[in-house]
């Protein structure tokens, strides 16, 4: 629905984010089962190879578990940098596989205009949706804890 507003025409996948953000605050299992079933929904709806969506989602979330190894997950410094290599690396795959699949190689000037403004619209969007997703992932977790000791007063 998106590309067809000129616009959006090189927007980047949405739920990469989603994926960024539950591999730097969640823990390493709910991460990886998050970005799996993600990638199952994705799969079954696009027209890429099956399981394509589902590798990337989790690499990119094994790859983010790796950084924030060695750098702060708090710091919102690194989000650009992480989603543009996040995007990046997405792409690269996707080139990669379907290369590999038809055997023709896939690149060209329109590919690598596309690749940049992913990552440019990765890096302008993507840390004030962190943001917002980890503030109502707060939101959430908040009423859900009020919920419990509602519930256990009772």
């Amino acid at each position: 629905i998106l590309s067809s507003f000129l616009l959006f025409y090189h927007f980047y996948d949405v739920l990469l984010i989603l994926v960024i953000y539950l591999g730097l605050f969640a823990r390493f299992w709910e991460s990886t089962i998050c970005a799996i079933l993600l990638g199952i929904i994705i799969d079954s709806i696009s027209v890429c190879p099956k399981g394509l969506h589902v590798m990337t989602y989790v690499l990119c979330t094994v790859g983010t578990k790796l950084v924030i190894q060695y750098l702060d997950s708090d710091s919102y410094i690194i989000l650009p940098f992480l989603l543009s290599i996040a995007v990046l690396f997405e792409n690269l795959f996707f080139i990669s596989t379907i290369s590999l699949v038809e055997k023709k190689l896939y690149l060209s000037d329109s590919i690598a205009n596309r690749i940049s403004a992913q990552i440019l619209w990765a890096v302008i969007t993507g840390p004030p949706l962190v943001i917002v997703i980890k503030f109502l992932y707060g939101l959430w977790e908040g009423n859900i804890l009020l919920l419990i000791e509602k519930r256990n007063k009772q």
